[in-house]
């Protein structure tokens, strides 16, 4: 009897952790900032404010592999670079 009741708790604790509500995700994004993010949902206007003392983005290609087909691809990275970077320098701490 007490396996029975264990396992009827264990079910509606695992049923009402199931519905997480999503309705504040499903705002859409005016279209410069969709392009930027074609994967996310909803990103907060405050994101892309301005920094003042920003850095840039570079974008890097390299090649791979589409590991499906094994034929060679080009894919890409955009990297962020802090304001002052210097690539030759190893052991510099970045104020963010």
């Amino acid at each position: 009897m007490t396996r029975i009741f264990l396992l009827l708790l264990c079910v509606l604790l695992m049923t009402g952790c199931g519905g997480a509500d999503t309705s504040d995700m499903s705002q859409t994004l005016p279209a410069s900032q969709a392009e930027q993010t074609e994967y996310i949902s909803y990103v907060p206007s405050q994101y892309f404010r301005k920094s003042g003392n920003g850095g840039q983005v570079i974008v890097e290609h390299y090649g791979s592999r589409d590991y499906t087909s094994g034929e060679a691809i080009t894919k890409t990275a955009y990297v962020y670079l802090p304001n002052g970077y210097d690539g030759t320098k190893r052991c510099v701490t970045y104020s963010t």
